[in-house]
């Protein structure tokens, strides 16, 4: 269903009428763009200050390429014109300005984006889309805030979650049309996994949502968020709720929906390749499976030699969260941090408890450290940006620290072994 959903928006939201609408948006985009120039920063010592208008600009190009109604095709071609120079803002001028025809096909990708951005595009210019998305962003951000005080009383729980947004730069996330997505669907999932409450929308059914989505809009710049930050917020309602499962109830719902969320992930990516395969001329598997065996290290690019190193992928993101931080001082502080708790756990009273309940939260942080160590390369490469994964480290990690010494004074019954299996 969520296949056909998927394909079914690309195809209709291709066929309204808005064309010359979206080319006089994208003349007006071109001014912005050339005046930016592909990767401006706020702070121009820093990457993780950086905006990435060359992956904008090629956002704008597929939405405005997709018109369904003179090439129904183009759901999946996902064509664009790419001059010698590689420029996509090279590219945009010379298709608006001198009528440049499309000559490359990036089939490999959903590229779902151009369900809204189209749209967006036909009303906006892309400075408008921006300030628009900004909107949506924090408003979103703050109603996930509200969501977790609401469901825990904690104010610690939500100050955590507040700095684990923090940290990943939500200036320049809010201002992109290609870092914002994760993040949007992550808020979304964490605000409607209180809505779990049926036998069809189970928890696991809810992950397989936003895994499909996930690939669909965005399968690459962040894309643990959408597990990560939803889960946490589940293990919370849940530890929270007024019916708090097992200690093992509650691990073992985290690895169903772990594994609803993956398996739906690599479903999506696998019928965009079949669908690919059969209405085109490309074979998809051939141009996916080798970009990805190129991505994981099993072949690798001598050139990029240096960026299959998986200590170098992880240091660059680790050290994104606190750029401007020297790393002899984020190790005082972490040791610090370390040597609190251990004296507050060692006073706590029912510490085995506590840990088993809590340590849920530290499974969960530690998938996209994995998820990096796994895709080392495009991880050291494009360390600047999918370090933001590593929002659901520290939120995950503080709400370890949090409640394994805290537990004890907000859910006797959890504790106690109490409530649904």
């Amino acid at each position: 269903m969520l296949i056909a959903l998927g394909w079914l928006l690309l195809f209709l939201i291709g066929l309204l009428p808005v064309q010359e609408r979206i080319d006089a948006r994208m003349m007006e985009s071109l001014e912005y763009l050339e005046h930016e120039g592909l990767y401006p920063t706020l702070i121009v010592y820093n990457q993780t200050y950086q905006l990435d208008n060359h992956t904008d600009a090629h956002i704008l190009m597929f939405s405005r390429n997709m018109d369904t109604r003179t090439d129904p095709a183009s759901v999946l071609k996902n064509s664009t014109y790419r001059p010698t120079s590689s420029s996509p803002i090279e590219a945009v001028r010379a298709t608006m300005y001198e009528g440049a025809e499309t000559n490359f096909d990036y089939v490999r990708y959903w590229m779902g984006f151009r369900v809204y951005v189209r749209p967006l595009l036909s009303v906006m210019n892309y400075t408008q889309i921006r300030h628009f998305i900004m909107w949506v962003f924090f408003l979103l951000f703050a109603v996930a805030l509200v969501m977790i005080h609401e469901k825990t009383k904690s104010r610690m729980i939500s100050m955590i979650f507040a700095a684990s947004v923090v940290m990943l730069n939500p200036i320049i996330v809010s201002s992109s049309l290609q870092f914002v997505i994760c993040f949007l669907i992550a808020f979304v999932g964490m605000i409607g996994i209180s809505l779990c409450k049926n036998k069809w929308l189970s928890h696991p059914m809810y992950f397989v949502i936003l895994g499909a989505a996930t690939q669909y809009f965005d399968f690459y710049t962040a894309p643990l968020l959408t597990f990560g930050l939803p889960a946490i917020t589940m293990v919370l309602c849940i530890q929270y709720g007024e019916k708090p499962y097992k200690t093992s109830a509650v691990y073992k719902v985290v690895a169903k929906c772990l594994v609803a969320w993956l398996l739906s992930y690599a479903l999506m990516w696998f019928a965009k390749l079949a669908l690919t395969t059969l209405f085109t001329p490309v074979n998809g598997f051939e141009n996916g499976f080798s970009s990805m065996i190129r991505r994981m290290g099993i072949i690798k690019i001598e050139q990029l030699s240096r960026h299959y190193d998986v200590k170098r992928a992880l240091k660059a993101c680790f050290h994104n969260l606190l750029p401007f931080v020297e790393n002899r001082v984020v190790l005082i502080f972490a040791a610090l941090a370390l040597v609190t708790w251990a004296v507050a756990f060692i006073r706590c009273k029912s510490r085995k408890e506590s840990f088993k309940q809590a340590f849920v939260y530290v499974i969960i942080a530690v998938l996209p450290v994995m998820w990096i160590c796994v895709a080392a390369q495009p991880s050291s490469i494009h360390a600047w940006f999918q370090y933001r994964c590593l929002g659901v480290f520290v939120l995950g990690m503080g709400c370890f620290l949090w409640q394994s010494v805290t537990m004890e004074k907000w859910k006797p019954a959890c504790l106690d072994g109490h409530g649904e299996d």
